[in-house]
């Protein structure tokens, strides 16, 4: 018994050291195979480079971190491609550096994602999951999401102007920036998730099972202490969990805005699903509007 309680506080030890150990102990993503579509990868000092030739790609990786002042882009041929990177290996990801694609982004990691406080993401569409997504749903544009994940938190700069940033997990917080003016944020914990996603950036979100297990001992499944914004476009914070895993399912202790434009309502939605759940704001939620002649918008 000594040796099993032993294993479990060091792999936790493992992993939060490896979340906060210092910048220069990172490198960047390692071990890439291109499993549907093409792309070209080159790495130059600090700096790597991948060039997707196809609207859609996956790659697996054995890890995917960006140290500081690492930079990671991904060229794609349209800002509607899509490229699937999913983690394989045991490591949890560290985006501490620069990220950016002229597309969009899913990182998958079962084991965890960390964007720090010095991170710089610029994407046209953002999807970070600690759920996992099958090949065929993917490439057929099935978005369905499963599995009993890790933690999907943001203390950075996440930027989607017209897009989407969607984070998905078993707890989901963010305490840093995260913007898409006339696009969509999601946050949403669960442990099976679909979001349908609109050319035009909007995306909805249905939690379709609870999770049932808070492994980092959170307070709230879904926690928003810092700043969201989404002018024109729609915030939503959203889980399901099963009765007493968290305190509260979902939390907003920041400020989230989706100010209205001419012809472009903001919607914010803050979603408990589950017996005895609660949704909870002590924060700022701003709808209103942000040119003349539009009307506010909505908060549900």
């Amino acid at each position: 018994m000594r040796k099993r309680k032993y294993f479990k506080i060091s792999a936790l030890f493992t992993i939060l050291s490896f979340l906060f150990m210092p910048q220069h102990g990172y490198s960047l993503p390692q071990g890439a195979d291109i499993v549907a579509g093409s792309a070209e990868i080159s790495t130059k000092d600090d700096t790597m480079e991948v060039n997707v030739t196809t609207e859609k790609m996956i790659a697996n990786w054995q890890s995917f971190s960006i140290a500081q002042p690492e930079a990671v882009h991904f060229y794609q041929p349209s800002s509607s491609s899509v490229a699937l990177n999913r983690v394989v290996g045991a490591d949890p990801s560290s985006i501490l550096g620069t990220l950016t694609a002229t597309g969009k982004l899913f990182l998958i990691n079962p084991n965890g994602i960390l964007f720090g406080p010095n991170s710089y993401v610029d994407t046209a569409g953002l999807v970070a999951s600690t759920l996992n997504i099958s090949n065929e749903d993917f490439l057929a544009g099935r978005y369905t999401f499963y599995g009993q994940g890790g933690s999907v938190v943001n203390q950075g700069y996440i930027s989607a102007p017209g897009g989407y940033v969607a984070l998905l997990g078993s707890s989901v917080e963010n305490s840093g920036v995260i913007e898409a003016s006339l696009g969509s944020v999601a946050l949403a914990s669960g442990r099976a998730i679909t979001l349908n996603l609109d050319p035009q950036g909007l995306i909805s979100v249905v939690v379709d099972e609870a999770t049932s297990q808070n492994l980092e001992d959170k307070d709230s499944a879904v926690k928003n202490s810092g700043t969201i914004s989404a002018e024109g476009g729609r915030v939503i914070l959203t889980a399901k969990a099963l009765e007493a895993v968290f305190d509260k399912a979902v939390n907003n202790e920041g400020i989230i805005e989706a100010k209205s434009l001419v012809n472009k309502k903001g919607e914010v939605y803050l979603i408990a699903e589950g017996e005895n759940s609660l949704a909870s704001n002590t924060g700022t939620i701003d709808v209103s509007a942000e040119e003349s002649g539009a009307d506010g918008g909505f908060v549900e």
